[in-house]
């Protein structure tokens, strides 16, 4: 369906909870929700990579840093395990008649697992809090390698001309063996490409900045990023932008979609993923763009949208 049609399909469900995203917290998309009763404030990251919702537990073994304590299931009047019976454990691993689960990211160094809970999300509106009770959620106990990066620095890039790449398209196809593919992910920083990908455009931008007499820094372990250039950019100096071409649609991704200056360094916010990939669109080039989801069609739709006035 068109994108306009799509929207209005989906406009009930939109009015019927708008909590408040954040653009932040080293670019990710942020909501702020409660869970349990009394209720427990806390930061969802929206991730539309991955399928399951979990929060750190109170007393984890193996934790990530909060500024407040995790969330304390003994705490809440609603919450309660789910049972090794429950519809949504699965696989079934369990430990007491207790469901547990555990989830391992793409990087294959990030991972979660814990105790499968049951309790009532809470997600604060425009106009009135909207409840959901008995919803399924990870308690995490044991949070690997979790991490997020503080957003440093701001935008200060400018618009610029559009760059034309020889990609293998086939890189990006799903295998049967379900290695390669390509996930928009709102739950990664920035985009991740299969180094037959990620090589080219590294390449041509070296090239592009060339002319400029712009020379790529030493890979330095501060900024994760490569290439990054000692410069800000300024009005005369035109940087390059991208298409993403999709099959019926191409995503058009300006250099501020592209670039950040973070320490008065300017940088690509795209990265290397292993040759098996997936690739993905992270949120860093997903700014100002409405993403819609059609699960029943397989459909995804999408348009440039200014975010801040909605």
């Amino acid at each position: 369906m068109g994108f306009v049609d799509a929207i209005n399909s989906t406009k009930q469900g939109i009015e019927a909870l708008q909590p408040k995203i954040e653009y932040s917290l080293g670019n990710f998309y942020i909501a702020q929700m409660n869970i349990g009763t009394p209720p427990y404030s806390a930061l969802l990251l929206l991730d539309t990579g991955t399928d399951n919702t979990w929060v750190q537990a109170a007393k984890c073994a193996i934790c990530f840093p909060l500024k407040y304590e995790g969330f304390d299931y003994r705490k809440s009047e609603t919450d309660y395990a789910a049972a090794c019976k429950h519809l949504l454990c699965v696989p079934k691993i369990c430990k007491n008649n207790m469901c547990l689960y555990e989830s391992v990211y793409i990087n294959g160094f990030s991972s979660t697992k814990g105790i499968l809970s049951i309790d009532t999300f809470t997600f604060p509106s425009n106009e009135e809090s909207v409840s959901f009770p008995d919803l399924v959620f990870g308690m995490g106990y044991e949070n690997q390698n979790i991490k997020f990066s503080r957003k440093i620095g701001g935008e200060n890039v400018i618009g610029g001309i559009l760059v034309l790449l020889p990609i293998d398209v086939t890189v990006f196809q799903l295998r049967a063996d379900r290695t390669n593919g390509f996930v928009i992910d709102s739950g990664s920083g920035a985009t991740f490409l299969v180094p037959k990908a990620y090589n080219v455009i590294t390449e041509e931008m070296i090239k592009y900045f060339l002319a400029y007499n712009w020379h790529p820094m030493e890979i330095s372990d501060l900024v994760p990023y490569d290439p990054c250039y000692n410069v800000i950019p300024s009005g005369d100096k035109k940087l390059p932008t991208l298409k993403i071409r999709f099959i019926g649609a191409d995503l058009d991704l300006d250099s501020k979609r592209i670039f950040e200056v973070i320490d008065n360094m300017l940088c690509m916010i795209i990265m290397p993923i292993n040759e098996r990939g997936p690739s993905l669109l992270g949120a860093f080039q997903q700014v100002d763009y409405r993403f819609l989801f059609d699960v029943k069609a397989s459909l995804l739709s999408f348009a440039p949208e200014k975010c801040q006035f909605n």
